[in-house]
C-alpha cells in the first residue's frame, strides 16, 4: 500500500469506522533540565484508533506539542486557553505521517492547525477539513459545538481552497 492510498483511506473515512482505545503510547522523549536537574519524559498520546477494515492502519492521537498555544481567534471561546497537539498516522506500527492540531475551548475541541495569509487573517485549507473532521468526532465534543463547522465558526476560522 502506498503512503497516499493510506492518507486517503485515512480522510475518506468517518469516526465508526475507527475502534477508539483511550490507552497511552509514547510518541517520543522530552528532555532539559528544570529546577530538579535534569529530566526526560516520555511524550505519549492519550489515544489510539484502529481503522477497523484494516487493522494495519492506526491513528494516535492526543500527546502535547509544546506549551500553551496563543492566537487571537482562540480567544472566540468561552474558555481561552488552547494546547497543540499531534495527531499521527501510523501503518504496521509505523509512523507514515503526522499533523498539528489545536485544542481549545479548555479542551472541549479539537481542530487543526490554521494558517496565516499575508494580512495577519488566520484560515484553514480546505483539503484539511476531511481529516480534521475526523479526528474533530474522535476526539469528542465536550461542548455545544457539535460539529467541526460550529466550531470553526465559533473560532471565527474561515476555510479556503
Amino acid at each position: 500500500m502506498t503512503l497516499d492510498e493510506i492518507l486517503n483511506i485515512v480522510s475518506a473515512s468517518h469516526s465508526d469506522d475507527w475502534h477508539k482505545m483511550e490507552t497511552h503510547t509514547t510518541h517520543g522523549w522530552e528532555y532539559g533540565t528544570d529546577t530538579d536537574g535534569p529530566y526526560l519524559r516520555p511524550i505519549s498520546h492519550h489515544y489510539v484508533a484502529v481503522y477497523k477494515p484494516d487493522v494495519d492502519i492506526t491513528l494516535v492521537f492526543g500527546a502535547s506539542d509544546g506549551d500553551s498555544f496563543d492566537e487571537p481567534w482562540v480567544q472566540n471561546f468561552p474558555a481561552p486557553t488552547a494546547t497543540a497537539r499531534l495527531t499521527c498516522v501510523r501503518y504496521r506500527g509505523v509512523i507514515v505521517d503526522e499533523s498539528r492540531s489545536v485544542l481549545v475551548d479548555g479542551g472541549r475541541y479539537l481542530l487543526p492547525m490554521p494558517e496565516v495569509d499575508g494580512n495577519g487573517g488566520f484560515f484553514v485549507n480546505a483539503d484539511a477539513i476531511p481529516r480534521a473532521r475526523l479526528m474533530f468526532d474522535l476526539y469528542g465534543s465536550g461542548g455545544v459545538h457539535q460539529t467541526l463547522d460550529e466550531a470553526l465558526e465559533r473560532a471565527q476560522l474561515e476555510v479556503r481552497a
